[in-house]
């Protein structure tokens, strides 16, 4: 980081122009909107930390995500699949 006039600044990691920063505030790049919602990724890692305590796999997704939850109410169930 480089002192600034009035403060430090960090270049940003999606554009890498300087960005201001201070700790009592978020840190976002007015150039790219780089980190404008932080509480955002937050609520995705936060729900991917309970759901990995509780022994939960994520949700799957993309192709084939319909046969795994088939599967994977069976296995819950007892049930065998033929």
């Amino acid at each position: 980081m480089s002192t600034a006039v009035g403060g430090t600044t960090r270049p940003c990691p999606e554009c890498g122009t300087r960005v201001p920063v201070d700790d009592r505030f978020t840190v976002w790049c007015a150039a790219c909107d780089w980190n404008v919602d932080p509480g955002q990724h937050q609520e995705k890692q936060e729900k991917a930390k309970e759901a990995e305590r509780r022994g939960r796999r994520p949700r799957p997704t993309g192709p084939g995500r319909l046969e795994e939850a088939r599967r994977a109410l069976a296995r819950r169930h007892g049930e065998r699949l033929h």
